[in-house]
């Protein structure tokens, strides 16, 4: 009996040259360059549970010099909850709600001066809500456009995301309108831009908006046709950026952006991918945040920026407000 064991492999004799007894040397094998890494600048600092409701429209509320800023969260419906900057619940403010379903959409501070207003959208009842900063309503005004009502027409269909410019104007999205329509801070029409539609210049499904003031010009979220396109005032279209797909600087059914000019970059909630993507104003694809198990990221909505550059992130199926901050 041999001596080898059963389970041991048979020994194999090098490879021959044909016609030859030498040995084929053993190529060794090459180098292989490694693929860059590319750093993940955006990092998760705090995790906010709003537990027993969905987490939708954010926006910061600066406060007197020396003391902190709050954080305002809505709901899907008429409440905004009010957080310190350690996402301690403080208050709740209740907001009318007559359309029934399709509550807040839309929710911007005017922290131009200390006692800036609140502009609070409902998406259903087309109705634009004005909250002085103790969260006391100031106003409400339906925005109505010449030629059309607020039900159809020309008018505010859908609205959803809203700025405010430097002169206290604003500029409000309709969804279903694909338009951006300007009114005074009392709710008089001013002037639209922007017509339905899929092709340069057109809109499709814009939601959120930013506006970066130094260059005039407001970036739009198409959420329906995956991109993010960018127009001055006149309504002409400067640029596009993505299109659907989940590679880098690809979009599906994006909602939120935010634009942080100090570091030239622009935040976009990636919602379909469940992802936070972060660009340059150009376009071009800096890094990405997701979670594998989508527990902590599903679906990520509208987003604010602090003074401080944290990230402020809502994700309604899982009921929480993610904190980032970006470190170039």
């Amino acid at each position: 009996m041999s001596d080898q064991k059963k389970d041991s492999k048979p020994i194999r004799e090098p490879l021959t040259k044909p016609g030859s007894k030498e040995p084929i040397p053993r190529r060794e094998s090459e180098p292989v360059e490694p693929i860059p890494s590319r750093p993940n600048r955006l990092h998760l600092v705090d995790n906010w549970d709003t537990s027993s409701w969905m987490p939708y429209a954010v926006d910061v509320l600066l406060l007197s010099p020396g003391d902190k800023e709050r954080v305002l969260v809505s709901n899907v419906g008429s409440k905004i909850v009010v957080f310190n900057l350690k996402g301690q619940n403080l208050t709740k403010w209740t907001v009318p709600n007559s359309g029934g379903i399709g509550g807040i959409r839309g929710l911007k501070v005017d922290n131009r001066t200390a006692d800036g207003r609140i502009y609070v959208i409902m998406n259903s009842s087309r109705w634009i809500h004005v909250l002085n900063r103790d969260g006391t309503i100031h106003s409400s005004w339906q925005g109505v456009v010449p030629g059309g009502t607020q039900y159809g027409g020309t008018g505010i269909i859908h609205p959803n995301g809203i700025v405010v410019l430097p002169d206290g104007s604003l500029i409000i999205a309709c969804d279903e309108g694909g338009s951006l329509n300007y009114f005074t801070p009392d709710g008089v029409f001013i002037k639209a831009i922007g017509s339905k539609g899929s092709s340069w210049g057109e809109l499709n499904g814009p939601n959120q908006l930013a506006y970066d003031d130094q260059n005039g010009v407001i970036y739009v979220v198409e959420r329906h046709v995956h991109r993010i396109s960018v127009f001055n005032h006149l309504g002409e279209c400067l640029q596009i950026l993505g299109g659907f797909g989940s590679a880098e600087g690809q979009f599906n059914a994006p909602n939120g952006i935010v634009l942080d000019k100090s570091k030239d970059v622009v935040f976009v909630s990636d919602t379909n991918n469940n992802r936070i993507q972060v660009l340059k104003t150009d376009g071009s694809f800096l890094t990405a945040w997701s979670d594998d198990d989508l527990d902590n990221l599903m679906e990520p909505r509208n987003m604010a920026i602090g003074s401080d550059g944290r990230l402020y992130v809502t994700c309604p199926p899982t009921k929480k407000v993610k904190v980032f901050e970006y470190r170039p």
